[in-house]
């Protein structure tokens, strides 16, 4: 008997096994068969035909009634090299199992237990929490992945079976190749094994084509169709090989493809019913589950069998139920209850339907898009089919719907992440650029103990703008800080300023006191001088006959005429005291001459006595005038040390009012300066302040609504800025220069103040020295007085023009000190003129800023009018390419009808070569008992060739079906991302125009490659 080769496929949840059991009737000619060549001796006297070849291992050839068998009740033999399992290339397949006991593929996804059935709540309990604990780590597919891994188990379906079929035909090739091998290995040999009577000669083998004679064959020139046969046997067990391995693949790829839909469907039934008892929990009435979910439980009491069960009832399909034999009363009630299904299914469509235009709704809505109102459908005049029909074309619509709103969602919230990402960098870079500016302000105007607490304003890390915020807060909070200092210190700088205001007004009152003393000093010390002058040029022409003597009392330098200063004051008043000293020396000269007169003539007579007496009274008025000079010089001295201690110490007094009074008014501009700066970058850290929070508002509120052209504006207004920033730092540059001169004119305007009161401090000392001359010149002279009262009189005219002089100069320097003052009053006002300017350009920039975003709006509006446009050409050229797409589809309708038609031509044409291959008419078959062995052979070399040349268009016609599918497969694939990727208003109806004829082709296709691998 044929031995079955047995192999199990491993990691496959079932074992895959293809019948090719024999027919009870088959069955009982082959047992004739064996009864026959067991009793042979007895069937040659009966006339009973035997077989005309014999195998050792029963197996026959042309036995009546197996001739026209087909392949698929040869049963496969033993490999011939094989080791008791067929070589390896049979694990896949087990034979001889009858078709009840044929493993199915497919997955039964009805999990329902009978009510009847009684259940442990305590294991139940435990095996849900296990199920639920279990599909904990699984994963829910998008709908889109999940079409596309049921689409690839469709295919994967298709295609297992296709290389079943093929791996049939391959497998009877492979048994028909190895009959061949045997045939030609034992053809010139006798069988040992025949059962012949040893009396009668042993009879030849029979002829493939022959049936009733039995003629011998010769066995030589058989070496090369030998060879032929094993090399055919081997590509034979390699092809089966090949498809061994190829359906193993196929299986494991399903495999895995079933799991991951099962571990789909898992998750998604945890998730519900962990939802289902979320809301159980929360809800405050417990009774009232039964009454909501009632309509939900007895939906799922229909299980997708009976479901599909019903989808082969309205297609016309035979019920199960009808083939096992039920009755027509059965049949009749199976109708009905098809038919409340049907009506359960529809309203369950329905409700579905509903749920999903509310889910596609709120998606729409989210994104700011109505979604267009569905039509209602009549259920009038129409049958049920077409009802549950259009109810299901409603729901693939909205699942479309569906899929195209996620991408939408997903579409407008990356696009919001990602302005929002952009916004909050450029905020963030806004935050740093203004914190820097914060800190090099606050750097500037803080102290050295606040500049070490300060710390460095954070870098930029586009994580968020958190920190900069915070730095902000902490800047501000430190500016706070600052300006109530700086206010305090504004208010002690105020007090002092009163308080220095009231010290200068009194320090002016006693310079001006003290500048009354001087010009009273300045009268006095201009009469000496003048004095000293008329004295000087009444003396000039008795010097100029005096003797030798006389011109070395005489100072050499002094001029005829000099204008008065203090050196020449000092040194007229040096030279008259020398005078003075050389005529006290000359007076003691005389008396001395005298006495020594008195004693050579002091024989003399009374007119020498009178002489005498007259001399000493002369001698005695001298010394008391100079006595009396003594103390005028002693007095004049006195009132002269006097008025030098008053004058230096008026002078110290007014040098120290001076100062005290520049200083408080240096202090005082030094703190206005600092007031008006601190002011200056009070207003504008408040603006900086409170533009950054605006500008936060504004952002924060209208995130979405910056675009780059605001940003651009906003650089140009930095750019603007910054420029009016420079001018105005400029021309503060030119205002600090100006006060620099200001303040080195009053520099200068202090010395000549103080030179001059150094000149009427040498004015002061000469009057006094001038005076002691004169007192001392009155004394000596006597009669010369009026000479030098004249000469005096000249050097005090001359000290009258310098005073005049010097007077004309201290107006020039009070007028050139007015000059500054008025230039500072110019340069304050330029000031105020560039803090208005300065003002005026904020306002521009304001104004630039909203013309710039009226700008903008503008510009959004064009664009927007530009987008309308071009959604509404994008929605002609949609239904042009829809109406393009249904021509196409005609198209390709009528190719494959045409090639459906060319097929099934193909497939008869096949189906009468088989049916006539190795058969003759009857004519032929009478004369085939006159034809010898060699006749037999060439018979047996063309159904050779003949059976070779069937499987090679088979096999072409095989390949070339699985070609189309593969590009019909990727063409479809290609299409369905285009359509998933089109996001227009009709991209539904074309979605769904190309869906139907994608399944169109993908029918025929599956059919037409069907048909090429059946035959």
């Amino acid at each position: 008997m044929p031995r079955a080769a047995k192999i199990t496929v491993s990691a496959a949840p079932n074992k895959t096994r293809w019948t090719l059991a024999q027919n009870r009737q088959d069955q009982e000619k082959q047992e004739l068969v064996m009864n026959m060549q067991a009793n042979a001796p007895y069937y040659e006297h009966h006339e009973q035909s035997l077989p005309k070849y014999e195998s050792f291992d029963g197996s026959q050839y042309s036995v009546p009634g197996l001739d026209r068998m087909s392949t698929a009740s040869w049963k496969p033999p033993m490999a011939v090299n094989g080791n008791g399992n067929g070589n390896g290339h049979y694990d896949d397949h087990e034979y001889n199992t009858p078709v009840e006991e044929r493993a199915s593929h497919q997955i039964s996804v009805d999990t329902r237990v009978p009510r009847s059935q009684e259940r442990d709540i305590v294991g139940q309990h435990l095996l849900y929490e296990t199920a639920m604990q279990d599909t904990q780590s699984f994963e829910i597919l998008d709908i889109a992945e999940v079409d596309a891994l049921k689409k690839e188990h469709a295919r994967l379906n298709a295609r297992v079976e296709a290389a079943n079929r093929k791996l049939l035909l391959e497998s009877k090739v492979k048994d028909a190749a190895q009959n061949l091998q045997r045939l030609y290995s034992v053809s010139g040999k006798s069988r040992p094994d025949t059962p012949q009577s040893p009396d009668t000669p042993k009879k030849s083998r029979s002829s493939l084509m022959g049936r009733g004679s039995r003629t011998s064959s010769s066995g030589s020139g058989m070496g090369l169709p030998l060879d032929q046969a094993k090399d055919e046997l081997a590509v034979s067990i390699k092809k089966v090989d090949e498809l061994n391995t190829a359906v193993k693949a196929l299986m494991d790829r399903r495999q895995f493809v079933e799991s991951k839909l099962l571990r789909h469907t898992a998750a998604v039934l945890a998730e519900q019913s962990a939802r289902a008892l979320a809301r159980e929990a929360s809800s405050p009435y417990s009774n009232g589950h039964a009454e909501t979910h009632g309509e939900d439980e007895t939906s799922m009491m229909y299980s997708p069998d009976e479901f599909d069960g019903i989808r082969d009832i309205l297609h016309g399909a035979p019920a199960r139920a009808a083939s096992k034999g039920a009755k027509s009363g059965d049949v009749q009630k199976m109708k009905d209850e098809h038919e409340q299904q049907i009506a359960s299914v529809q309203s369950r469509l329905e409700h579905l339907n509903d749920q999903l235009r509310y889910v596609i709704g709120e998606a729409s809505r989210t994104r700011g898009v109505d979604l267009e109102p569905e039509h209602d459908l009549s259920d009038e005049d129409v049958e049920p089919v077409q009802r549950l029909d259009q109810r299901l074309d409603r729901l693939e619509d909205n699942l479309q719907l569906l899929d195209q709103e996620q991408q939408g969602v997903k579409s407008h919230y990356a696009r919001l992440q990602d302005s929002a990402h952009m916004t909050r960098n450029a905020v963030e870079e806004q935050l740093e650029g203004l914190n820097n500016r914060l800190h090099n302000t606050l750097l500037l105007g803080a102290d050295m103990q606040d500049m070490e607490s300060m710390r460095e304003p954070p870098q930029a890390t586009g994580h968020g703008y958190q920190q900069q915020l915070e730095y902000l807060s902490d800047s501000l909070q430190t500016i706070e800080q600052l300006l109530r200092q700086h206010r305090v210190d504004l208010d002690n700088a105020r007090e002092a300023g009163d308080d220095a205001s009231k010290a200068a007004e009194e320090a002016h009152g006693r310079a001006t006191s003290h500048a009354q003393k001087v010009g009273e000093y300045e009268a006095t010390l201009g009469g000496l001088w003048d004095i000293l002058q008329s004295d000087v040029v009444s003396r000039r022409p008795s010097m100029i006959g005096s003797d030798d003597g006389d011109e070395d009392t005489r100072s050499p330098g002094t001029p005829l005429r000099e204008d008065f200063s203090l050196q020449a004051f000092n040194t007229r008043v040096q030279s008259l005291f020398d005078r003075a000293q050389s005529a006290k020396e000359q007076h003691d000269i005389l008396r001395r001459q005298i006495q020594q007169q008195r004693e050579l003539n002091g024989k003399s007579d009374a007119e020498k006595d009178r002489q005498l007496t007259d001399l000493q009274g002369k001698h005695e008025q001298l010394t008391a005038d100079h006595e009396a000079a003594q103390d005028e010089l002693a007095k004049a001295l006195s009132q002269r040390a006097q008025v030098e201690s008053e004058a230096g110490q008026s002078k110290l007094e007014l040098m120290n009012v001076t100062n005290d009074h520049a200083e408080l008014k240096r202090s005082v501009d030094a703190h206005l300066q600092e007031r008006d700066e601190m002011q200056r970058r009070v207003d504008t850290h408040q603006s900086h302040a409170m533009t950054l929070q605006e500008q936060i508002d504004s952002l924060e509120a209208q995130i979405a609504d910056m675009t780059d052209d605001a940003r651009l504006a906003t650089v140009e207004s930095n750019s603007k800025h910054d420029e009016h920033t420079a001018k105005y730092d400029d021309l503060s540059a030119q205002l600090e220069s100006a006060v620099a001169a200001k303040e080195a004119a009053e520099q200068r305007h202090v010395t000549l103040q103080k030179d001059a009161e150094e000149h009427e401090n040498d004015i002061v000392r000469l009057t006094t020295e001038l005076a002691m001359a004169k007192a001392e010149l009155d004394g000596a002279y006597g009669s010369r007085a009026e000479r030098a009262r004249e000469a005096q009189a000249a050097e005090v005219a001359g000290l009258g023009d310098r005073n005049k002089q010097m007077t004309d100069e201290l107006e020039h320097l009070q007028s050139e000190h007015d000059n500054v003052r008025s230039l500072h009053r110019d340069l304050s006002g330029e000031h105020e003129v560039l803090r208005g300017e300065h003002e005026a350009t904020l306002a521009q920039l304001g104004s630039l800023h909203a013309k710039i975003q009226a700008d903008t709006a503008e510009r959004s509006k064009l664009l927007e009018a530009e987008l309308v446009d071009m959604t509404d050409a994008y929605q002609d050229l949609t239904r042009e390419a829809i109406e393009l797409e249904k021509e196409r589809v005609q198209l390709e309708d009528l190719i494959d009808g045409l090639r459906d038609r060319c097929d099934s031509l193909e497939a008869q044409v096949n189906d009468e070569r088989v049916r006539w291959l190795g058969m003759k008419s009857p004519s032929s078959s009478s004369e085939s008992n006159g034809l010898n062995g060699r006749a037999s052979m060439t018979s047996t070399m063309v159904l050779r060739q003949e059976f070779k040349k069937m499987m090679r268009e088979a096999r072409g016609e095989g390949v070339k079906a699985l070609r189309a599918e593969q590009d019909h497969r990727r063409h479809l694939e290609a299409e369905l991302r285009r359509l998933r990727q089109a996001n227009g208003p009709l991209a539904s109806a074309a979605s769904r125009t190309t869906n139907g004829g994608s399944e169109r082709h993908s029918t025929d296709a599956s059919s037409t490659s069907g048909l090429g691998q059946t035959y």
